[in-house]
């Protein structure tokens, strides 16, 4: 997981520069790594002893914060197992273009989705964003539920690609302390879409934030690839 999205940068550092949908994918595969972790736990297939050699960092976020649910349970060498809600479908029947075709999930399995939409308005100098993603896990019942899931609104200026508003909206979050991480949202507020990517990763860090919900600001730099295509009538 570690250096992976900085080994991309240097590999192929123009899909980053054209906001290469490629690069929005091998940007996730830290993050998908990382929450897989959670089948190998939810799925028993660990045991008892489910930390598997893995300790989560201290402070990194709102959810290990030192004292907090999660850290607490580490420290006692009883890792709690998240239990989430039923995923309602994301599919809207009345739309045929709102997503792709996707499998269905496996037993144990897990899946990132994401969504970035770009609408303009009418005074032809803000183009709002809606944005969200949602971590689900197929358990051994082959009900899908939901580990996060987070929304995004937010508003650009298509010309200078500044943000003007940032707000983001927990929909499903795994630890009690996660909470504390959402207003950290409007931090991005004055910074352009360009300088996003190095910006959240340097600023947005510690118990005030979601490295979650920091990937989900982070892809929002793709607007600035699908601004130009927006109709201009």
């Amino acid at each position: 997981m570690s250096g992976f999205r900085n080994t991309v940068d240097k590999v192929a550092p123009e899909l980053r520069a054209r906001r290469d949908l490629r690069y929005t994918l091998l940007d996730d595969v830290p993050v998908a790594t990382l929450i897989s972790g959670h089948a190998l736990a939810a799925s028993g297939v660990l045991g008892k002893a489910s930390t598997g050699g893995y300790l989560p960092v201290a402070d990194q976020c709102a959810g290990f914060v030192t004292g907090g649910l999660l850290m607490s349970s580490f420290a006692r060498d009883e890792p709690t197992v998240v239990t989430g809600p039923t995923a309602p479908d994301l599919r809207d029947p009345a739309d045929p273009w709102c997503w792709h075709d996707m499998a269905e999930l496996p037993v144990h399995g897990m899946r990132r989705c994401r969504r970035l939409d770009v609408s303009p308005v009418d005074d032809g100098r803000t183009v709002l964003i809606d944005a969200m993603f949602r971590d689900t896990y197929e358990r051994a019942d082959g009900v899908e539920t939901i580990i996060h899931e987070y929304t995004l609104d937010a508003a650009v200026d298509p010309v200078s690609g500044v943000i003007l508003r940032s707000e983001a909206t927990p929909r499903v979050l795994p630890w009690q302390e996660c909470p504390g991480a959402v207003a950290s949202a409007r931090r991005i507020t004055g910074m352009r879409l360009d300088e996003l990517h190095g910006r959240v990763r340097n600023e947005l860090h510690g118990t005030t934030t979601c490295t979650h919900l920091n990937d989900l600001l982070r892809s929002i730099a793709d607007a600035a690839a699908l601004i130009p295509v927006l109709p201009t009538e």
